[in-house]
């Protein structure tokens, strides 16, 4: 699956659990940066910035991500990532330390089944909602805070998908 086509499934998914059309409601551009903000890793690309802290996928998955621990602008040739579990030790350890460059990429463990943390954006969604709700809680002829209650509680129903 490609990267469009696995934030546009994230995307889908983010819409039906955070009902952005419901008052308070969010824009598209409110969703879509939520759901930016929670991306877990990004496929490699030639010729990118990548930054300390930043997860990478190699393009042909090897069902591993990998740390940037030094940044720096990628080639125009991916390197080549270790192929588990050649490189895990006796105790699941891994020692998949790539350099491209001046860059130092290093294994973080396996891959989630997707790059997106859609419950996290989902409970950023609904947290959004709750600060809008607040801001007119007391406005007379609607019932606000019975709005905010509801973002409240479904905010809080993704507490147990973050654990």
């Amino acid at each position: 699956m490609t990267d469009a086509e696995e934030r546009e499934r994230a995307l889908a998914a983010l819409q039906l659990m955070a009902s952005p059309d419901s008052q308070p409601s969010l824009t598209a551009d409110e969703v879509e940066l939520i759901l930016d903000k929670n991306i877990r890793a990004i496929s490699w690309s030639a010729n990118s910035a990548v930054t300390e802290g930043q997860r990478i996928r190699p393009t042909d998955a090897n069902g591993r991500w990998y740390m940037v621990i030094d940044g720096g602008t990628t080639g125009d040739t991916e390197p080549s990532w270790p192929q588990p579990p050649s490189y895990l030790d006796q105790f699941g350890s891994t020692s998949g330390v790539v350099t491209e460059g001046d860059i130092t990429y290093e294994d973080c463990g396996p891959a989630k089944s997707s790059t997106y943390d859609v419950a996290q954006a989902a409970w950023d969604c609904w947290n959004s909602k709750m600060a809008k709700a607040s801001q007119y809680i007391s406005t007379p002829g609607i019932d606000m805070a019975s709005i905010f209650k509801r973002c409240q509680e479904m905010r809080d129903s993704f507490d147990q998908a973050l654990i």
